[in-house]
């Protein structure tokens, strides 16, 4: 502990002193309530098991802690663990672990094939760290777990288009290589560093595009690379991403709201979690505040996991921008991923005024993790409003619903079709059976929460939705789903309000995308100040316009005299946005 600061070593001591009240000496492993994704995992929400990942974690900071007690149970902990993973080089989950020693990998549905790769980081750490504070026999286990890790990511072979994957798996083979004596290893990891970059560099950003939950994972994977490899070209397309990272990061924080602005690719919740303003907070020397309201799960106790690699600060040029916009207003527009023909390319739009931010994606898919039409602005002393477009099935986000977005500043025309292929509440690990849904209530649903918020109806297709100083209002199509014209409704709760078209309720609809019929869900949208246009004038503005043009609706809207938005997309779900 001696390399170590002060301010570390109580915060390591704090996070090993959290997890004793979940720590079960029978099995070695901690404990906590299973919190169901959806997918991978037959265990439902309330189960009490052991994590694997998490115990790794708990087993490093206990043979870091050089406490002689706890570095035995540090072993302990880690033979446990490694005792999950599968060793059969034959079958496909050759390197895994499952999530739980309660569940085995036979059992899950699928088994997630990054355990190899968050479990082998954390391994590599241990042998790079801690060699000299483990067992001769456990270590031989360690190198072997290792080497099997490693290869698992070999076979699997991520592409670039899954980035912190990408970043992880290399990092662990290059490492792996290097501990292990393995050069095969240290050129692969090499070679897939390489093509991250120039993947990256080619598309103009990360393909999983400003996601506040993975990009902070590149960013510490980056930084994992560069504590770990000696390899100087690994160290450096290491370092390119991890600046890269920062600025995604730099460029989308806004500091009026301390979010990260949209539209985001993955993420786990709609506020900015405590656990990653900490980590912008300790990088930048700039105080990040958090409003998220829920406990994360990340950790099974309450005192957050040290940083075992240390966090190197963010780049002196980046600084600046978590206090301050460069601009008022800022607009990104960032390229996510290029395709051909272009029409078929994934981009974002975000715009950041002083109190404002609203971001979205031209076209996406709907699933949970998806923000593809979100805003954030001030509301009350210590809270943050969160404007979000869903679409939910019996509830849940729908990942076979698709988004398509046109905006300029703070006004957007959106537009929300069905994609042929994809799942129910992952984009594709739960495809159904023969292609056929089941669902009690479908819904396209503009919400946004916070204390006092407010939707009301203004008449002529006309919706608004309130929360403090700022409004949004939103303008509706006649909207038809299945070829039966549809109604718009709207409601108020406390803390959340909504305006949604029902294109389901009642009885259980069983339907298939490919077969259903003329769907137009489409509506335009702005953010403004509550006192900047005059009630009465809002009525009269001119609703979006559509049109059928061979397979496509064409909509078009003028919010105001110089803004002309326009979309296309699908009349049914059996034709793709690009028209092929």
């Amino acid at each position: 502990m001696a390399s170590k600061s002060k301010d570390y070593e109580r915060r390591l001591f704090a996070y090993i002193e959290g997890c004793e009240e979940s720590y079960e000496d029978s099995v070695a492993m901690l404990r906590r309530e299973w919190t169901s994704s959806g997918y991978h995992s037959n265990l439902p929400s309330g189960a009490i098991v052991h994590p694997t990942r998490e115990s790794f974690d708990y087993a490093v900071a206990l043979i870091d802690s050089g406490d002689k007690p706890y570095v035995d149970r540090g072993h302990r902990v880690l033979t446990a663990c490694l005792n999950l993973q599968e060793k059969d080089p034959t079958k496909p989950t050759f390197g895994f672990w499952p999530y739980t020693r309660d569940e085995s990998l036979d059992e899950m549905s699928p088994p997630d094939w990054n355990w190899a790769d968050f479990c082998g980081a954390r391994i590599a750490l241990l042998l790079h760290d801690h060699r000299q504070n483990i067992e001769t026999e456990l270590l031989n286990e360690l190198q072997d777990a290792l080497q099997c890790a490693a290869y698992s990511i070999f076979r699997r072979n991520v592409q670039s288009g899954y980035t912190n994957i990408a970043i992880m798996g290399a990092g662990v083979c290059a490492v792996a290589g290097e501990l292990l004596n393995i050069p095969f290893l240290v050129e692969y990891g090499r070679r897939r560093l390489s093509n991250f970059v120039e993947h990256t560099e080619y598309h103009g950003g990360f393909n999983e595009y400003n996601s506040p939950t993975y990009t902070i994972v590149a960013l510490e994977e980056a930084e994992r690379i560069l504590h770990l490899v000696r390899d100087p070209a690994c160290r450096d397309y290491a370092e390119r991403i991890r600046r890269e990272a920062w600025r995604v990061i730099a460029e989308h924080f806004h500091p009026a709201t301390h979010q990260w602005a949209g539209p985001h690719s993955r993420a786990y919740s709609d506020l900015l979690r405590a656990s990653t303003a900490g980590k912008i907070t300790r990088r930048t020397g700039v105080t990040i505040r958090a409003f998220e309201n829920r406990p994360e799960s990340i950790t099974p106790n309450r005192a957050e996991l040290p940083e075992f690699v240390p966090e190197l600060p963010c780049p002196d040029d980046h600084v600046p921008r978590f206090s301050r916009l460069p601009s008022t207003p800022t607009v990104i527009d960032a390229s996510f991923v290029r395709r051909v023909p272009e029409i078929a390319s994934v981009t974002g739009y975000t715009w950041l005024s002083r109190d404002v931010c609203l971001g979205s994606v031209n076209h996406d898919s709907m699933w949970t993790q998806r923000r593809g039409l979100i805003g954030y602005w001030p509301i009350a002393p210590d809270n943050v409003a969160v404007f979000r477009c869903r679409f939910l099935k019996d509830g849940k986000d729908f990942a076979s619903a698709g988004i398509v977005n046109n905006q300029e500043n703070n006004c957007v025309l959106t537009g929300v079709h069905f994609l042929e292929g994809h799942g129910d509440y992952h984009i594709h690990l739960d495809r159904p059976d023969g292609g056929l849904f089941s669902a009690s209530s479908l819904m396209c649903r503009f919400s946004v929460t916070g204390p006092g918020v407010q939707a009301d109806d203004l008449g002529g297709g006309v919706f608004r939705l309130s929360a403090g100083s700022h409004v949004v209002f939103l303008f509706t199509v006649q909207a038809i789903f299945d070829d039966r014209p549809i109604v718009w409704r709207h409601e108020t709760t406390s803390g959340s309000a909504w305006v949604e078209a029902v294109c389901h309720e009642g009885e259980p609809l069983h339907f298939s995308i490919s077969k259903l019929g003329t769907v137009r869900l489409i509506s335009g949208l702005y953010v403004v100040g509550s006192d900047t246009v005059p009630l009465s004038k809002i009525p009269k503005q001119r609703l979006p316009s559509v049109s059928a043009e061979g397979h496509q609706w064409t909509a078009n809207w003028c919010p105001e005299p110089e803004t002309n938005l326009s979309i296309s997309l699908p009349i049914s779900s059996s034709e793709r946005l690009d028209g092929k």
